[in-house]
């Protein structure tokens, strides 16, 4: 079954590149059909690269990959792994929940993982801080991380998750694209 899936996908890719639309929806169908219990984590950035090239087509493909991924950031060993894996696709969305979920796994694993960079630690501290507002009956506090069984949310308080990693009450903002500390700095000098 994950072989016929692997094939819809490739088929996928060529079929929307050479804009045969027919094709390109069969295999949207195909990938529609068999995601929940095809789709693996090796398989899951094609997919997820197939449904934004085709998202104009197929919204509902699109929606479904952003909940499989989900499911396996919710579910998996390694939630570092899941947060690599997000951050190569570029998905903030998806980055956000993976963030959440390192949160929620051990103090640990986000003091020593040599696979977080700085940014990702000033991200997590960030976001404990901010979700300490909204997880009351855990707080997300260093004391009670891996205890947290809340669910990400998508917004909390009109804000969105993504916005909770990366603007601070500090007044500088940790996105990707907005990177600048040097409001630090230039505070440091007064």
């Amino acid at each position: 079954m994950i072989e016929k899936f692997r094939r819809a996908l490739g088929i996928g890719f060529v079929a929307n590149f050479y804009e045969a639309i027919d094709i390109t929806r069969w295999a949207i169908n195909e990938l529609l059909e068999h995601i929940d219990s095809s789709a693996t984590p090796e398989l899951l950035p094609r997919l997820h690269r197939f449904s934004e090239d085709c998202r104009d087509l197929s919204p509902v493909l699109h929606e479904a990959v952003q909940t499989t991924w989900l499911k396996v950031l919710g579910t998996t060993p390694d939630p570092v792994a899941g947060l690599l894996a997000t951050k190569e696709i570029h998905d903030q969305y998806l980055q956000s929940h993976a963030y959440f979920y390192v949160l929620r796994a051990s103090v640990e694993t986000i003091a020593t993982d040599s696979r977080l960079t700085t940014l990702d630690r000033l991200r997590l501290i960030i976001g404990s801080l901010n979700l300490r507002r909204y997880c009351q009956s855990c707080s997300l506090q260093i004391q009670q991380v891996g205890k947290c069984t809340c669910a990400p949310q998508d917004r909390y308080d009109g804000c969105s998750l993504w916005d909770l990693f990366v603007q601070s009450d500090w007044g500088f903002n940790l996105a990707d694209d907005a990177l600048d500390l040097s409001f630090l700095a230039l505070s440091s000098l007064n």
